[in-house]
């Protein structure tokens, strides 16, 4: 009960009959619906988002609902992210929560395949093959997915991160990249993850974490 203190009452989902052609499948979400982490699928519906575990645990983010949508892709990443951050709490786990992101692990960075003599080359590119094209598969369904969502409504316009203008910082006692989208100033890659407005921040302050970086 203390925790529903200030909880705003959601609208319901409106499910979209053609949803099965807006979903992504085999995702994982933070924080945790339960103990175990368990895999899922993202719906996309008329106005909100539809969550479902394998355990048919669920929850719903409705559109209207969404202050920053974010889309962090897997280059030089070892996920793909899907990160939301609400205007008001949702409860899960019957814990207050503002932001919540759904990913997908794509495997191990590319590594240099030329190390010293040790030649290797046809498994190793091969498999290197084989990571690029499983990235560009996993690029092009979110990038649908998302130019879907944004089709459905105007309250949702997804973000990404500029990394070339990206510097490190320490939001939450480990050092992390911090990279600037649009509107925010984010790392969505740990967790717990760190998204700040930049109208809220002021643009003077990431002006002057960024100076370093260029020969002004």
């Amino acid at each position: 009960e203390k925790e529903k203190k200030g909880l705003v009452k959601q609208d319901k989902l409106l499910i979209n009959p053609n949803f099965r052609t807006s979903r992504l499948k085999d995702l994982y979400m933070r924080p945790s619906l339960g103990q175990k982490r368990l895999p899922g699928i993202l719906e996309a519906h008329s106005n909100g988002f539809r969550y479902q575990t394998v355990r048919q645990d669920r929850v719903d983010i409705l559109y209207n609902n969404i202050k920053h949508a974010i889309f962090q892709p897997c280059d030089n990443e070892m996920i793909m992210v899907l990160h939301f951050q609400l205007k008001n709490f949702i409860l899960i786990a019957k814990r207050k929560v503002t932001d919540i992101q759904f990913y997908i692990e794509v495997g191990e960075m590319s590594a240099d395949l030329m190390k010293g003599s040790n030649i290797r080359d046809r498994d190793d590119m091969y498999a290197e093959q084989k990571e690029r094209e499983h990235k560009k598969k996993l690029k092009s369904g979110f990038k649908t997915f998302i130019e879907r969502v944004e089709s459905y409504t105007k309250d949702v316009e997804f973000d990404r991160p500029y990394r070339d203008l990206g510097f490190d910082g320490v939001p939450h006692k480990v050092n992390c990249l911090l990279q600037p989208t649009t509107n925010c100033l984010i790392n969505v890659t740990e967790w717990p993850t760190f998204v700040c407005s930049l109208d809220e921040m002021g643009l003077g302050v990431v002006f002057f974490c960024m100076v370093g970086k260029f020969d002004l």
